[in-house]
């Protein structure tokens, strides 16, 4: 059985795998494991054409039981969806919006007037300021290795939000 510090390392070498294969697929990474005190942790938040996504995660070796997204029950997706509000909550007071959007990930929000500061990997001094994305879901990424040491299996679904 994996040890806890076994657990945390291939979850993390999971989610720069998955950074790396929504970067090819033209996203753009604002964040990696957004953590606020309040609530649990969201590994990837990006902007993907014009919608904020926040992304989860699950790394597995081998055959198990379970696919990887039914690891993502009705409490998870409660978790992810508290933190996604505390993180568009932290942009606004960031750049003192005067319009509050409203959340319901499980489906396409009104317009929030924010912008963002920077998006991950701009150089100094780049204009980076952009509007902030008109439309939010949660999307989720398996990545699965079928043996110890061989290349992982990449999958991406989206909005899988939407049965909320």
């Amino acid at each position: 059985m994996p040890t806890l510090t076994h657990q945390k390392s291939l979850g993390q070498l999971g989610e720069n795998l998955a950074a790396k294969y929504l970067e090819k697929q033209g996203y753009k990474i604002l964040a990696c494991n957004y953590s606020p005190k309040r609530w649990g942790e969201i590994d990837i938040i990006a902007i993907d054409d014009d919608t904020l996504v926040f992304i989860e995660v699950k790394t597995r070796i081998g055959e198990q039981m379970l696919e990887a997204f039914e690891s993502i029950d009705k409490h998870k997706l409660q978790v992810l969806k508290r933190t996604a509000q505390l993180f568009i909550r932290e942009q606004e007071r960031k750049f003192k919006s005067s319009e509050a959007p409203p959340m319901d990930i499980g489906g396409i929000l009104a317009k929030p007037s924010v912008a963002l500061s920077k998006v991950k990997g701009a150089k100094e001094g780049q204009n980076t300021k952009e509007k902030f994305p008109e439309a939010y879901r949660l999307d989720f990424i398996s990545v699965h290795f079928p043996t110890i040491d061989s290349t992982p299996e990449i999958e991406l679904f989206k909005n899988i939000g939407s049965e909320w």
